[in-house]
């Protein structure tokens, strides 16, 4: 059952006088309509009060669309996507796991890159600037994700397919780095020795 108490004690989606205002309004308009109608009409204000400030943004729009209509998208299976240090440049781990299926697996897997500057990569890539839409796209429909350095807040890890787990882990050249790289990831999964360590 819906009470006006319940609705009311949620927060007005505005602030201030424009609170005030609201609040004024919606205690007016609960004298002639029921709690449904009431939670109906907070419903539309809210949605309204949303849309408005993601049209007054361009990076909110953006997230708006990843997470109400991208993410709702079918995965598209073998997409992977690779990110190195935030999409400064095409380096470490994610580069040699990259080169690997290009070598051995080619034609298997279609790759995105993110990368602010354009970079000559040694095998067939699709690459795309961080927070554009097309990066937003593809980080809602990839399967597989490699990267280094840690992701927005808003970032939705869709647990579709049960091999992509299987990509989800940490390397570390030795045990004095791993503890490190646990507490600064807050990082509680698979970790990895790499071949670095012992030189």
């Amino acid at each position: 059952m819906i009470s006006l108490s319940g609705i009311m004690s949620k927060g007005s989606p505005c602030s201030g006088r424009h609170a005030m205002r609201y609040s004024k309004r919606l205690i007016r308009y609960s004298r002639k309509h029921g709690p449904e109608e009431i939670a109906r009409k907070v419903r539309r204000h809210s949605s309204f009060k949303t849309l408005s400030r993601v049209l007054r943004s361009r990076a909110a729009c953006k997230r708006f669309l990843y997470r109400k209509p991208l993410v709702k998208l079918r995965i598209k299976e073998n997409m992977v996507i690779f990110e190195s240090f935030f999409g400064r440049n095409y380096s470490d781990s994610p580069k040699y796991i990259f080169e690997y299926l290009g070598r051995n697996h080619p034609g298997k897997f279609k790759c995105i890159w993110i990368l602010n500057k354009k970079e000559r990569l040694p095998f067939q890539a699709k690459c795309v600037k961080r927070f554009g839409l097309r990066y937003f796209y593809y980080m809602a429909r990839s399967q597989y994700f490699v990267f280094i350095g840690r992701q927005p807040k808003y970032f939705i890890k869709r647990d579709v397919y049960i091999q992509s787990r299987s990509w989800d882990y940490l390397t570390a050249p030795n045990q004095f780095s791993a503890e490190i790289f646990r507490r600064c990831f807050m990082y509680d999964g698979i970790l990895l020795r790499s071949h670095l360590e012992g030189r």
